[in-house]
């Protein structure tokens, strides 16, 4: 486990500025202060984010304010704080585990995520001090505000289009996945989708061919016409009999006449 393998380590001073710390043990007091060291952000960032929504619909935030009768002050140091500690537990882990980690690129990793954090919070923050300073002055249709807003807001949108592209880089899918397997599934998967969709267009065609009517039609009139010609020959062969037995002995004919006559 990580613990084994911190434990495993020489012992590693504190980091500076904390340096004058007494250091945390390796192994589990290491792990266990870096795990909570960056989980305790996960808390403290949701209740920054409650306290400036409650407040700043009460009129008490004071957004890009550094006055002390304004909350937004105090939640900025807060999450601040909070974050630079996160930060700081994340660096001495790494630094702890340098050498395991080195195959997975952590640096580039970390950088890349902590740039979007910088560009959504703290790039927001200097545009903010730079205004509370005056250097940004409000206009007759947009305030001081209204600005730092509208900047930021283009800014993150150029940002994270460069963000996106050194995030194919940090995080390539040959990490996770074994990329030859990916491409047979989906070789697999599109062969399969065309079968399915042959198999649906021939399914939606068969009505519509008239090939089967065809040969219905055909088989039938073949059918009618044996019938017909069967008939035709039973009467011929009838007519023959007759006129031969007609030939050979006519009293026998009339005979014969004479009594279907009078059955009629």
């Amino acid at each position: 486990t990580v613990v084994d393998v911190l434990a495993r380590k020489p012992q590693m001073a504190m980091m500076f500025p904390l340096n004058f710390w007494a250091p945390w043990e390796m192994g589990a007091e290491m792990f266990y202060n870096c795990k909570y060291g960056v989980l305790q952000y996960v808390i403290v960032k949701p209740c920054c984010a409650i306290i400036t929504f409650v407040s700043g619909a009460a009129g008490l935030y004071g957004a890009n304010s550094f006055s002390l009768a304004r909350l937004h002050f105090y939640v900025f140091l807060a999450s601040n704080t909070s974050q630079m500690w996160a930060i700081y537990c994340l660096v001495t882990f790494y630094f702890a585990t340098r050498e395991e980690l080195a195959p997975f690129n952590p640096v580039l990793k970390f950088a890349i995520v902590k740039a979007v954090v910088f560009f959504c919070f703290w790039q927001g923050m200097v545009l903010g001090v730079v205004a509370y300073l005056g250097y940004i002055p409000e206009t007759a249709d947009f305030s001081s505000d209204n600005i730092v807003e509208a900047v930021q807001e283009v800014l993150v949108c150029i940002e994270m289009v460069l963000v996106s592209i050194l995030f194919h880089k940090a995080f390539p899918v040959e990490e996770y996945a074994d990329v030859a397997e990916l491409a047979r599934q989906r070789q697999d998967a599109q062969k399969g989708l065309r079968a399915k969709i042959h198999t649906i267009r021939t399914n939606a065609a068969d009505p519509f061919k008239v090939g089967d009517i065809r040969e219905d039609i055909s088989t039938y009139g073949e059918d009618q016409k044996q019938r017909v010609m069967g008939s035709f020959t039973a009467a011929h062969e009838s007519v023959s009999g007759l006129i031969h037995s007609a030939r050979t002995d006519p009293l026998r004919l009339s005979s014969n006449s004479d009594g279907d006559l009078s059955g009629l």
